[in-house]
């Protein structure tokens, strides 16, 4: 979850500054508007696009990781194929979570898929 959170969070802060790009018509940054208007209905709103689906990757990932923290052996399974395929889907969308938000929500989907219950583990 903690992996989910940094992503999440990384996410919301790509979002904001892309929003206050578009909405000075890049002025703030030093642009002229003139340039900054062509390219921004090109490449910047497809930028856009892109980080509101790694923003819907993040939300993912935090619900597999509740689901991984359910300690039934089905719901840390499917919550930790979640993380994983989210975090991979992901990648582009939020630049690996900063890494360390990726980094972190591999581990723990790694640790949810090889993770057993304690009556798996009495018999040993």
């Amino acid at each position: 979850m903690a992996g989910g959170l940094i992503t999440l969070v990384v996410t919301l802060i790509e979002v904001r500054s892309w929003l206050g790009m578009y909405a000075t018509n890049g002025l703030a940054f030093g642009y002229s508007q003139w340039l900054v208007v062509a390219s921004i209905n090109l490449s910047a709103m497809g930028g856009l696009v892109l980080l509101f689906v790694g923003l819907g990757c993040a939300i993912v990932i935090l619900v597999g990781g509740v689901m991984q923290y359910s300690g039934t052996k089905t719901k840390v399974r499917r919550g930790s194929i979640l993380v994983l395929i989210s975090t991979i889907i992901g990648i582009p969308a939020t630049s690996f979570g900063w890494l360390l938000g990726g980094l972190l929500s591999t581990l723990g989907a790694y640790f949810g898929l090889v993770w057993k219950s304690l009556d798996e583990t009495e018999g040993l």
